[in-house]
Parts: structure tokens; sequence; C-alpha cells
């Protein structure tokens, strides 16, 4: 793991110096709009616009403003002149007359150009109070700093990232001109800050755009330098607009009169570009489908369709008529501007990774549905319905309503949990899973678990239906649905999904430690979004905790069960034994006596020696007999020596000595093969083969049974296969008795992979295999001892073993 800190680069320390720029500009223009309290105003905010050399009404002048609320005026109306005095050459001073008359001479008149027609109206005149300086800053401080925050959340979040730097600049350039768009300074100081904001920053929003839209989502992997291409051109419309306002260039002298319009043309052409190169790269990823960026790209586009949108109409009317409509102002478009920084900065943290991400992306989407909820209630409650003009306190109520929206997704509701599942997706999947988990451990048996983990994943993935089939019982299919869960009835021979209300989705197996517990059924969702590859990744999570719990409540079950079988084992291996005894032993001891009372009457009788000597001869080899008999009960008792270079040797020997007496014909291969396991582990072996090759001969009945046994890097495997009756394994581990239970639990004390293949009519294959040990060092043999016939077990630990002068290191 790095644990080095990196070091900022040089561009986002720029940034961070830059950052203060807004919060200047933001700062200096609360407090300059303070110095208009008591100032003389007709009403409204005008805004001298170089492009048309006149003085229009702002778009930023609140609705409800007197001079617009009374129709006179309207936003982008062109004031030429007040009182038949040219509006260039007007002093605003001379509005102090008008303000201290209480008599209808305080109205004023304006000769203005409304769409290319020149109109007279008359504007009444007032002084600025608090609570038009409240409408005016209430709606521009707010949304500079949700701008000014998102863009240091992005730079802070990934500082080494292009993308996100050229996000961050864009965002602090666009909190900088909305600064700029309001500010009580006089005319010379007021140059310098429209040159410092509005001038400074409106010709780089084209470019930015630009570059960040050949970054996002993936940079172009030819001509990447077409991402600068546009910055050339925003600097000289920067610079034009500038040389206008300041006069620093004496070259661009012949220029100033037509720079404004110029630069002004670039920076809309500017933008448009920007903006097609940056919606339309995003529209190609959303059309392209590529699940792993797709779904941010849909982000983006909804952001910048809900956000940018209205402004781009509006200032397309703007520009085209040079006026708007009565209600239209840039304060309720602005707010505009909180869906599209938040969406675009959503969908771009999401398409990133870092440690925080979880935290920030839920305020970020929260803010993100809060403000579209907030827009839509405004655009058709305040303005659809009332015909109330957006002034600042309204914009101000809206701001309210998007956090109180914020703080509804807080409580448990349904819109809460679509919210999660399509914006916290993995929020989602960790509570789902945890929630799963927690219910499987208070699960009590087999059966509950079966149908809490069927009714847990229905609800996980919101499917109409969820199937699970149990390996143990597999004439049954437990089906959960929105109602109830109910047990319907299968082909246990079949796979089929006959008994299912419908085709499932999705198929999953059960499995667990290597054994097939299963198969779970996911049903479609009959809801706009199907289901996907999250999803799917999600059910298949599910679907293994599921599986990992059947296996345990199998286990206790089986366990439960032991008991009896080993009563049932004990006693069935006691009549076995005297079985034996009784068949095998007892009649030749039985005869012994007879024997000696016949010698005795032999010798009383004075028989001759001959016929003694055979009498003795006939018992002893009896004797004999006997003792071999007593000798291969104690063989099947205690196994013989199983150690790594006597295991095959000791099932090929078995295999011979039992197939004899059963009179079946054996094959072995590899019985010579020799693998350094312990004398634990080759026990157990061989036990569990000695196990398949009885139940083979006592069940099956064949006529050929093959063992064969393989070595290699992969471990050790026995392969034992006869061509007998077969069977089904999974009815027989719910039916049989303690042979196959005890090959099992041999194999999991071991850690060995033990397969049962088998069909009725087609004989039946069991496999064994014992996974190798990782060894280190030099390959010696000295990993076996065998000394005096007795094999020394390998000693495996978590270091590696050095044994001096004998160069061998075994590690596990």
């Amino acid at each position: 793991m790095d644990t080095k800190r990196h070091p900022f680069p040089w561009q986002a320390y720029v940034l961070l110096i830059f950052a203060g720029a807004p919060l200047i500009a933001g700062t200096t223009s609360f407090i300059s709009a303070l110095n208009l309290l008591g100032q003389p105003s007709i009403g409204i905010l005008p805004l001298w616009q170089g492009a048309i050399k006149c003085n229009a009404v702002s778009p930023i002048t609140p609705p409800s403003w007197p001079g617009m609320a009374s129709g006179a005026l309207q936003t982008g109306d062109c004031i030429e002149m007040i009182n038949d005095v040219s509006a260039l050459t007007w002093p605003y001073r001379e509005l102090e007359r008008y303000t201290d008359s209480h008599n209808q001479s305080n109205l004023v008149d304006l000769i203005i150009r409304r769409g290319g027609e020149p109109l007279i109206v008359r504007a009444p005149v007032l002084r600025l109070t608090w609570l038009h300086v409240l409408q005016l800053q209430a709606g521009i401080i707010p949304i500079i700093l949700v701008v000014w925050t998102l863009a240091l959340v992005v730079l802070l979040a990934q500082p080494h990232t292009e993308a996100n730097q050229v996000f961050a600049a864009l965002f602090l350039v666009l909190a900088l001109a909305i600064a700029g768009l309001f500010h009580g300074l006089n005319d010379a100081e007021g140059r310098y800050y429209t040159a410092f904001t509005i001038v400074s920053s409106m010709a780089w929003i084209g470019p930015l755009l630009h570059h960040l839209a050949l970054l996002t989502p993936r940079p172009l992997p030819r001509f990447a330098f077409l991402r600068f291409a546009l910055h050339p051109i925003g600097l000289a419309a920067m610079t034009l607009h500038l040389d206008s306002m300041l006069k620093f260039a004496p070259l661009l002298q012949s220029w100033r009169a037509s720079a404004p319009g110029f630069a002004s043309a670039i920076n809309g052409v500017t933008m448009l570009i920007g903006l097609a190169a940056f919606l339309g790269r995003a529209g190609f990823w959303a059309w392209r489908g590529d699940r792993s960026i797709a779904n941010r790209m849909w982000v983006l586009l909804m952001s910048w369709g809900l956000g940018a949108g209205p402004l781009t109409l509006a200032s397309a009317y703007y520009l085209l008529t040079y006026r708007a409509p009565l209600w239209t102002s840039l304060q309720p478009f602005l707010f505009c501007l909180v869906i599209l920084c938040t969406g675009t900065a959503y969908a771009m943290l999401r398409y990133q990774s870092f440690a925080y991400r979880g935290r920030v992306l839920n305020v970020l989407a929260m803010i993100y549905l809060s403000a579209a909820i907030a827009c839509v209630v405004m655009v058709i409650v305040l303005i659809g319905i009332f015909r109330t003009p957006v002034d600042g306190l309204l914009f101000m109520a809206l701001w309210s309503a998007t956090f109180t929206t914020t703080l509804f997704w807080h409580t448990d509701s349904p819109f809460r949990r679509l919210y999660r599942r399509f914006f916290l997706r993995h929020q989602h999947h960790y509570q789902a899973t945890l929630d799963f988990a927690t219910r499987m451990n208070q699960a009590s048996d087999l059966d509950a678990v079966v149908q809490q983990g069927a009714t847990l994943i229905r609800q996980a993935v919101m499917s109409d239906w969820v199937a699970v089939r149990h390996a143990l019982a597999p004439d049954r299919i437990w089906l959960a649905t929105a109602m109830i869960i109910e047990i319907r009835q299968a082909n246990p021979l079949h796979t089929d999904t006959t008994c299912l209300p419908e085709a499932p989705a999705v198929i999953c197996q059960l499995a667990s430690e290597g054994e097939l517990l299963g198969t779970l059924y996911v049903g479609a969702r009959h809801v706009p979004e199907p289901l996907d590859e999250e999803d799917e990744r999600l059910i298949g999570l599910l679907a293994t905790m599921l599986a990992h719990a059947m296996h345990i409540r199998a286990q206790i079950q089986r366990l439960s069960e032991v008991p009896a079988l080993m009563i049932a084992a004990q006693e069935q291996e006691r009549e076995r034994i005297a079985q034996e005894i009784h068949d095998g032993v007892l009649p030749a001891l039985g005869a012994l006596p007879l024997g000696l009372i016949q010698i005795e009457q032999s010798v009383r009788t004075g028989a001759p020696a001959d016929t003694i000597i055979s009498i003795c001869e006939a018992y002893r080899e009896r004797a004999v007999r006997t003792t071999r008999e007593l000798r291969s009960i104690l063989r099947h008792l205690q196994p013989p020596i199983v150690g790594g270079t006597h295991l095959g040797l000791s099932i090929q020997a078995f295999t011979q000595e039992i197939c004899n007496l059963y009179q079946v014909q054996a094959t072995i291969h590899g019985a010579t093969v020799v693998y350094p396991l312990d004398e634990f582990t080759s026990r157990h072996a061989y036990r569990i083969i000695q196990q398949a090759i009885v139940n083979a001969l006592q069940h099956a009945r064949p006529d050929r049974l093959d063992v064969s046994i393989e070595a290699g890097q992969h471990g050790w495997t026995c392969r034992v296969s006869d061509n007998g009756h077969g069977f089904d394994p999974q009815q027989s581990s719910q039916t049989n008795g303690f042979g196959i239970f005890s090959m099992r639990e041999r194999a999991r004390i071991i850690g060995a992979t033990l397969t049962i293949e088998s069909q009725p009519g087609q004989g039946t294959t069991v496999t064994l295999q014992v996974k190798g040990k990782k060894r280190e060092g030099r390959k010696e043999s000295g990993a076996l001892n065998v000394e005096g016939g007795q094999s020394a077990p390998l000693r495996y630990s978590s270091e590696a073993l050095r044994v001096e002068n004998e160069g061998a290191r075994i590690a596990s």
C-alpha cells in the first residue's frame, strides 16, 4: 500500500488561489450594494451594454420592483431618453429632486426601445430600502456559495486529474461571473469591478466547457491537443473586451468602438461550441450504452437539460429580442444552476472513486433532487398558477424549500427507497447484504433459511417473485411473492421451470465448498428499470450468502443425526464382526475339543503313530486357518501403514483381497505413486477409498472395478469406478446411512474434495482429490522419513522451517 503523500500539482495550487476571487467579488458586491440604501431609482437597475450601446434594464432586476411591477419596463428594454435628455448624459443625481416631492412630479418620462420599436413610458422614482437590496442579493449570494463549494469539492477529491482541474476552473469562473451581476459601485470603480468579474470570466466559460467535454468521461485517444483549441480564442475575446473598458493596449485603439460587440459574439460562439461538444460526447456515451459510464452520462444530460435548458432559452430569447416578459428575471434561472452544478458534480465524482465519496455523493444527490423538485414547484405554482413574480424574497423561500426537501430524504418512505436505489446503489447494496446476513443468522432451521433468503432477495432486487430449489428436497420449490411464501411440487428428475409463475430473468446456482445445494430463480421486475448488471452482482452476492447459510444449516442438521448414525454403525459393525467370528472362527475353535478327544481315544486304544500324527496335522492346519481368519478381521479393524509411500500399495492390497473375495475383476493404476501426505491425511484417505470400494461391491454388484491413483502439483487424486447398478447421489444423501456421510466428513476433515458421480443403471465414479501442500526451498526427498516401519508425518507451519545439515525446507 502506497502511504506516500503526493503534493498538489501547480494547477491545483493556482485554482485554490483563484478560489478567493469569487468570494472577494461577492463580498465586494454585497458591501457596495449597501451604498444604494436611500439612493433614488426609477424602479429598475440599468446596465450599460456595449454591444447595443445603451443602458438596458438589467435582467437581475427583481420583477417586484415598481418599474417592473407596473408593467412600464421589462427586462432588456433599452433606455434612450430621460425627460428629453439622453440617457448617456443624464445625471442620476437629478432624481434626488423627484424623490423629495410628494406629488405626481416624482414620475419621469422615459423613451425606450423594445424589440426595435420606440416607446414612451412613465416610471416612478423611489428611494431604495433594505427590502430592495435584500431582493437583489438574496438570490445571488447562495448561488455563488453553492457553485464555489462544488468547485472545491471536485478539485480536492482528485487534484491530480485534469478533468477535475478544468471542472473546478469552470465553476470558479461561473461563480465569479455570477458575483459580477450586480454591484453598487460608482462608474469609475464599477468599470474595474465589471472588468475583473463578468468580462474576465465570460470569455473563459466556452473554452473551459470545450476542454472539459474532451476529457469527460474519457479523454480523446488521438488529437489530445484539441482540448486547448478554444483557449487562444477566449484570451483574444477577453483582451478585446478589457481594452474597450480599461484602454491598456494602444494597438487596439482603432478597434475599441466595436470591440465589445466582437467580444460578445466570440463569447457566444465559444459557449455554443463548448456546450455542443459537452452534450454531444455525453449523449454519445449514453447512446452507446457502456454500463461503466452510461449512467453517469444520463445524469449529466438530465442535469444539463434541467439546469442549462431554461438558461439557454432565456438567453436566446433575450439576445434575439432584447426584451423579455414581465415575470422574466435572471434570478429564477440562476436557481437552475443548482441543478446543473450538483448534477454535473455528482456525475463526475460518481465516475471516479475517492475515500469519502459515499457522504459527498449522498449530499449532492439529495441537493440535486431537492433543487429539481423546488424548481418544478416554482415554475408550476408560482409562475404557472399564481403568476407571481419571483424576486429575491421568494427566491429565498425556494432555497428553504430546497433544504426542507433535502431533509425529507432522511425519512423512510417509498420515495427515499427509490432514491437510494437509483442514486446510492452502493449504500442500498450494503444495507441489503447487512439485513440479509442478520436475518440468516436468526433462522432456526434449513427451511427457515430458504424462506427468509427468498423473501429478502426479492425485496433487495424489487423483483415480482423469487424461487429456491433445495438439493435436499428436489421435489419442492419455495416461491416468495409480494403476498405469501408457498411451496410448489416439482419434478425431482428434471430442472424445468414449468412450476414457476413465468420464465425467470436470472438463474443462479447455489454452491458452497464445492457442493451444489440448489438453484435460485429470480423473476423479472414490472417497473420502468429492468434488472441490470448491478442487480445481477447483488443477486450473485446474496446467492453466495444464502448458499453458505444453507450449507451451515445442512451441516448442523446432519450433525444432529450423527449420534443415531454412530450407534447404528456401531451395532452394524458389531454384527459384522460377530458374523465373521461365528462363521469363520467359531467352527474351527469348536472342532478343536473334538480333535483332542479323538487323539486321546487313539492313544488309549493304541492306534498306530501315523494315524495320530495325521489327526494332529489336520487340526494344525485348521488352527492355522483360524489364525488367518482372525488376522483378516484385525486387519480390517486396524489399517496397515498408509504413509505417503505406502498409501497406493495399501489400497492395491485391500482392493485385490476384497475383489478376490467377491470374485470381481479389479484393475489398479498408479499403485506405486509416491506423494508426501502425512500419516493423518493418508489414513483418512485410505478409509474413504476403502468405504467407496466396499459400497461398490456390496450395493452396486459390479463385474469390474477400476482404481486409478495420480499425483501432481495440484495434489493427490484417487478415482474408483465400477459398472454396477448406480444410484441417485442426492436421494442417497437423504436415505443412506453412515457410509457416504462418513466419507464426506473424512474428506472435510483433511480439506479434500469428494465427488460422487452416478446415475441409475450407469455405474458410479467416486473421486477423492487431496490438495497439495506448498513447498519452498530446494525440492529434497527428506519430506518423508520412514524408520522402523513407521511413517513420520509431515510437519507444516506458517513459517519456513530450516533443518540444518539436511538442507530441507517445508512451508505451508
